[in-house]
């Protein structure tokens, strides 16, 4: 069956999904960077890693290249639009969330109390209503943090320094990528605390530096 058609409308501005999507881009729901009608945002070119991070405005270096060598090594494996999504939760919903509890945050070792806070941030869309997708958010940051793990076993010398197993979240485990353990709504990346390195408790004690 083909689309419906505002009456009396000829050519494509008339379906139905392009009228919709030509009032959400007029009403402001779309970021400046959307471009204003659907045939316009089905023309537009794939963006690198990079120039999805530069999206959202990921001013620390060390994050900026941090999140560039994950979502490069992830498009070998998922499509565009996913990668895509995935940027938007973890440079925009994640790290912007983070850095507004906390300014000074440098690394992926969260404190308990700015976890908790940036839930809190989580829950509220930017026009001041309630997120429906925070499971959704919260799924692609535990696996960000059980990717990083399950990297850094194989290449410590790039990922081992970003390795962190948040505290609060001790004996939440799942299966995913790499057989790394995942689990619960709102699990992140688990190692017993009495067999794993010093990095995976924690903050890493190998010396700073950017992904190789």
């Amino acid at each position: 069956m083909p689309p419906a058609r505002a009456a009396g409308g000829a050519g494509y501005e008339s379906y139905v999904g392009h009228l919709a999507w030509q009032v959400m881009a007029e009403s402001g729901h779309f970021p400046a960077h959307v471009p204003a009608t659907l045939r316009g945002a089905k023309r537009a070119p794939a963006m690198t890693p990079a120039e999805l991070v530069d999206r959202h405005n990921v001013t620390d270096p060390d994050i900026h290249a941090l999140f560039v060598a994950y979502l490069t090594r992830r498009s070998h494996d998922i499509d565009y639009s996913t990668l895509r999504d995935i940027a938007a939760d973890l440079c925009g919903k994640f790290w912007t969330g983070v850095r507004k509890v906390n300014p000074a945050q440098a690394d992926l070792a969260l404190a308990p109390e700015d976890y908790e806070s940036w839930r809190a941030v989580l829950e509220i869309r930017g026009d001041g209503q309630p997120r429906l997708s925070t499971d959704a958010v919260l799924t692609t940051i535990r696996a960000f943090y059980v990717d990083i793990q399950g990297w850094a076993a194989q290449e410590p010398e790039r990922w081992a320094r970003w390795v962190s197993l948040p505290h609060w979240q001790e004996g939440n485990q799942v299966t995913g990528e790499n057989e790394t353990p995942r689990q619960g709504t709102h699990g992140w990346p688990n190692t017993p605390a009495s067999t794993a390195p010093s990095c995976f408790r924690g903050r890493c004690d190998r010396p700073p530096g950017p992904p190789a």
